[in-house]
């Protein structure tokens, strides 16, 4: 037997603030108000809603889906956002991911920004050879567990 869940909606969880933006969509930290766990949303842009459902994003959640890794960032569920004409993101679906403080742009510039304030005494914000050891373990680990799943 078949069993279906209900649907979840945007409205679940308190948005706080947008934290990037790109191509393929805009991504918020909020907290779902269920678990009152961070997480991220991505909002899936529509560009030509004629033509339905993005195909990039429904492979993107296909493999998303499937994907269960420590370095790899894990997509939770996906949600909608019910459709009114006074809200032009409503009507919107997000891929809800587990949130992280920072990607490695975010580190890389959190150093630099400490050592111009006189923080760490580190040289132009470069990482320790052991920092970049580990670094470059956790990016091959995940990429490898990626290409070990066809992705």
């Amino acid at each position: 037997m078949i069993h279906y869940s209900t649907p979840r909606c945007v409205e679940e969880f308190d948005i706080l603030n947008e934290v990037g933006k790109g191509t393929y969509g805009q991504v918020f930290k909020a907290i779902d108000k269920r678990t009152q766990q961070y997480v991220a949303l991505k909002r899936v842009l529509l560009k030509n809603e004629k033509e339905g459902f993005p195909v990039t994003a429904v492979r993107e959640i296909k493999i998303l889906k499937r994907l269960q890794h420590e370095n790899v960032v894990r997509m939770l569920d996906v949600v909608f956002a019910k459709p009114t004409d006074a809200d032009k993101h409503r009507g919107s679906v997000y891929m809800v991911f587990e949130y992280m403080d920072h990607d490695l742009s975010g580190v890389l510039a959190y150093r630099s920004q400490r050592t111009a304030d006189g923080g760490t005494g580190l040289s132009s914000g470069n990482l320790r050879p052991d920092e970049v050891k580990c670094i470059f373990l956790q990016v091959l680990r995940g990429l490898d567990y990626c290409h070990k799943h066809n992705v």
